[in-house]
């Protein structure tokens, strides 16, 4: 949307009033754009500058959704991505007042889209910027000055960083974040480390009935035993619900990681999050952790064991794969973790050398039961 031939925000009373506009290019990356928003807070209107590729994306959108910027103080400005020309002309359109003064972002774009924004907004009162990836600065390159670089303070929360890139969270009414308080899951890490076999015999079994709603107890061969011996206490007597089996089966490792990320690390509400559940484009998936800091998106997939006990089945590929597929869908400041109570080692059921080096070559940092247990979280996580 553009409006030619008369002051691009005009309305009525307006007059002579300057105004400070922020002006942002538009790419797949959307962080960058977010931050400099949030940083620079005495801005009056926002102008983006997009490409239809990138309104396809919605790119736009998820930004002023992410910053809770108003329709009426945007607008659009769609140009031919690989134009000079037609950057020049769009924006010679919008009939600026003489004296609006302008912060340009050129972070996000095509080079030619950088240049064309550049050479038009340097003929006027204008402060131009570029945010390096992963560096919590914003550099000015125009007009020169001494001091270039200036800290961003504005920290992102996981909920803005994921409408960043058009993902929202969904909220389940029939699940409840956590099982167990963490004084309990702390226990259960203890007993897990010196169980006996017929231990992970029934938690094996009990995976044969994770779909199921509930179970009655008295009908489970072993289990009344084993709840009492781990002094599991159920919501319902003589019954074992649904979120209670996915807890025993593995859901406990994730609440374990979540409080001791959250107690170690200190992390704020809404920095951190565990069972997040999310959807884009109608397509829903489930992370078992994700935390943020300095701006950038941890991602953890926790695994108790990597090996299915019965099939033998290497669990840890999958999960390297949905990891490995981050960067496409959660932008360039996304860090991947597989936290696993197994060990690496070439024992059996240990973590091999050929899935170590693809994590490598994924990307992906894996955190392995020595570490868990010999480690503490600050020394795992040197945030």
């Amino acid at each position: 949307m553009i409006f030619a031939n008369r002051p691009i925000f005009s309305k009525p009373g307006r007059g002579n009033h300057m105004q400070k506009i922020l002006v942002s290019l538009i790419s797949d990356q959307t962080i960058p754009n977010i931050l400099l928003i949030k940083e620079l807070s005495d801005i009056d209107r926002y102008i983006f500058i997009t490409t239809q590729g990138m309104e396809q994306k919605e790119k736009t959108d998820c930004i002023m959704n992410a910053t809770a910027i108003q329709a009426d103080k945007a607008v659009k400005i769609e140009v031919t991505e690989d134009s000079l020309v037609d950057i020049r002309e769009k924006l010679n359109q919008c009939n600026f007042e003489d004296d609006d003064e302008f912060s340009v972002n050129l972070t996000g774009g095509t080079k030619i889209m950088s240049i064309g924004v550049y050479n038009f907004f340097k003929e006027r009162k204008s402060e131009i910027y570029y945010i390096p990836i992963g560096r919590n600065i914003y550099r000015k390159i125009f007009p020169e000055v001494k001091n270039k670089e200036a800290n961003i303070h504005y920290r992102v929360n996981i909920t803005e960083y994921l409408k960043g890139y058009g993902i929202e969270t969904v909220n389940r009414e029939d699940e409840s974040t956590f099982v167990k308080e963490a004084d309990y899951t702390d226990y259960f890490f203890d007993i897990w480390q010196t169980a006996s076999s017929n231990f992970f015999d029934v938690l094996q079994n009990l995976r044969g009935v994770r779909t199921q709603k509930a179970i009655d107890i008295n009908n489970f061969d072993g289990l009344e035993s084993f709840l009492s011996e781990i002094k599991f206490q159920c919501v319902q007597p003589g019954k074992l619900l649904k979120k209670e089996i996915g807890y025993l089966t593995g859901g406990w490792f994730e609440e374990y990681i979540f409080h001791m990320l959250k107690k170690s690390l200190q992390m704020p509400d809404g920095f951190i999050a565990g069972g997040i559940h999310i959807k884009r484009s109608n397509v829903e998936n489930e992370f078992d952790v994700m935390f943020m800091h300095e701006n950038a998106l941890h991602v953890i997939e926790c695994k108790s064991s990597v090996y299915d006990k019965r099939s033998g089945e290497n669990k840890l590929d999958e999960s390297m794969y949905k990891l490995a597929a981050l960067g496409r869908d959660f932008g360039l400041r996304v860090k991947p973790y597989l936290v696993t109570l197994s060990r690496k080692g070439k024992q059996k059921n240990h973590i091999k050398d050929a899935s170590i080096k693809r994590s490598k070559v994924l990307g992906i940092k894996i955190i392995d039961g020595d570490e868990l247990t010999q480690k503490s979280m600050n020394q795992i996580f040197p945030l």
